[in-house]
């Protein structure tokens, strides 16, 4: 969640959020979130993200039922500000979601306890706190604008499975409701022993009341796949999903669900919020989330401060360090070491733009921002996917920013042959996420004269087309090379990497084996030959 209380977002922001949230619908969703990017952009993204958190939620936390259309509005907007603004925005709003959910759920099954047992149940279930299930299906929607994935919803089923009371019923046909039509094509294996296990466990309530007997006839029409109770409201959700892609389909931006779970949201205050990229972790030795993740994982979401150890409380000796450090780095200016130190005692990429940009710095001092940035980048070893992740949030929100990396990178281009190895990679790898992600087009690298490459280069190519291919999503792969055919004025860089391909690259100079990367990597190499060589109808 954000770490700044309502009370201390600025009162201009607040009324500028709630003008734009007060005229959203699903019609004008394009321009509205058009204006929340704009506000974005010119106030701190952690304010302005609390704004929106907050006015949702008071909106929907209601004690009586909430709108549906209004959930399924706000719902959309966060889905869109998901894919234009970023996931640091759904995912902080997720957090702060889930964590007044749960407080809500706990209240209420207390209460719940507290009853005599020997009450009618029927008359038990019209006294369940309504705000819970406002909530529950607010984050039902989420899942069905994917902003999370299908599992988030297990683990909430799983969690109303624990005890089935009567708050539990009415929150899984609540679930059951509003993204069932979903559920039912995921056809996972899980979803179905959940729904088979919560089935029978209902069939042995000692009170089957009128909603019990609904909540399992639900949950038969979901196994068998019919709609004999539950409702098929995907043609209710095509307006709001159009509206959804309206939002992002003229920028051709796409995104993907949070990988995450209801635990890692709900210890996100002690361990870290690791789903996003390069937030600092602090949950090593608890259970799940670290544990359960491969090592390339775990360093990517390592803590954004790898070369500071951890001092705990000594803020002095966090400072001394990193005055070290941008002595090594060589940051002989002032300018460099107050951004050096901006990078590197960060709490996450959020933090850190937000702090560079109050610097409020102009001109080549500005531009100073971006080169310590790549310096930090390449020269981290392992490859620390956090400064990219900063240095393309730096170029979506200022032009100047993409501009000077344009340079940045040129100049490193040129001087490629000289660097050392780890060094070289990490450059390559920061070029490779940089083109998936658009922080630069495919075409810079027209400085490069293909044919007449030293083997050093040579090397440096392949592994940028290996790793660019092979490590991002088919979707990014496919925009950055879209971009490339479209753009009439790079035939010279289209001819050389089509060359470099085709000499470097080919089945011949390909490993035979015939692994799920190496098969991947022809498929794709094939499919930026194709962009390179044929012309836009």
């Amino acid at each position: 969640a954000t770490s700044v209380s309502g009370e201390d977002i600025p009162r201009p922001l607040l009324r500028a959020v709630q003008g734009a949230l007060n005229k959203l619908n699903a019609d004008n969703m394009k321009s509205i979130v058009g204006s929340l990017e704009a506000i974005f952009r010119s106030n701190s993204r952690n304010h302005t993200t609390t704004a929106i958190t907050k006015l949702i939620l008071e909106a929907c936390v209601n004690p009586d039922r909430t709108s549906s259309h209004l959930l399924r509005v706000y719902a959309a907007c966060i889905a869109s500000l998901h894919t234009v603004v970023g996931f640091e925005v759904s995912a902080s709003f997720l957090q702060t979601t889930v964590e007044r959910l749960n407080q809500l759920y706990e209240e209420t099954q207390a209460s719940l306890r507290s009853l005599d047992p020997s009450n009618d149940m029927d008359e038990i279930e019209t006294l369940l706190d309504k705000r819970v299930v406002n909530l529950v299906s607010l984050v039902s929607l989420l899942y069905l604008f994917n902003v999370v994935g299908a599992s988030f919803i297990y683990d909430f089923l799983n969690l109303f499975l624990d005890s089935l009371s009567p708050l539990d019923i009415e929150l899984t046909m609540e679930v059951l409701r509003t993204c069932g039509s979903k559920l039912r094509q995921e056809r996972d294996k899980k979803v179905l022993d959940i729904l088979l296990t919560m089935k029978e466990k209902a069939e042995t309530l000692p009170q089957q009341t009128s909603r019990v007997k609904f909540m399992i006839e639900g949950l038969l029409d979901l196994r068998a796949g019919r709609w004999k109770i539950l409702k098929d409201n995907s043609a209710d959700m095509k307006v709001f999903t159009r509206a959804i892609r309206s939002c992002s389909s003229a920028r051709k931006l796409t995104s993907n669900p949070l990988s995450v779970s209801l635990d890692d949201v709900l210890n996100a205050r002690t361990r870290g919020r690791w789903w996003l990229v390069g937030a600092a972790w602090a949950g090593r030795d608890g259970s799940g989330g670290l544990n359960a993740m491969t090592q390339e994982e775990k360093r990517i979401v390592s803590s954004s401060r790898s070369d500071v150890k951890d001092f705990g409380d000594d803020e002095q000796g966090v400072l001394q360090q990193v005055q070290t450090l941008a002595t090594q780095q060589r940051m002989n200016t002032d300018i460099r070491r107050k951004v050096f130190s901006i990078i590197m005692t960060s709490d996450d990429y959020v933090d850190a733009v937000d702090k560079l940009v109050k610097l409020n710095l102009k001109g080549q001092q500005e531009r100073e921002i971006v080169r310590v940035a790549v310096d930090c980048c390449v020269q981290e070893i392992p490859f620390n996917r956090y400064y990219a992740v900063l240095i393309h949030s730096l170029c979506v929100n200022s032009h100047s920013h993409k501009h000077t990396l344009k340079y940045v990178i040129w100049d490193r281009l040129r001087e490629m042959d000289n660097y050392a190895d780890d060094v070289r990679k990490g450059f390559v790898k920061f070029l490779a996420h940089c083109f998936a992600n658009g922080s630069q087009p495919i075409s810079i690298l027209k400085i490069l004269p293909f044919n007449e490459l030293s083997q050093t280069g040579i090397d440096a190519m392949r592994l940028l087309f290996t790793e660019m291919l092979t490590k991002y999503p088919k979707d990014k792969i496919e925009t950055a090379f879209e971009n490339l055919q479209h753009n009439d004025g790079a035939s010279t860089v289209k001819a050389g990497i089509n060359f470099f391909i085709s000499h470097f690259m080919s089945e011949e100079e390909l490993p035979r084996e015939t692994t799920p990367k190496q098969k991947l990597l022809r498929s794709r190499l094939n499919f930026a030959v194709r962009a390179c060589t044929h012309a836009v109808l």
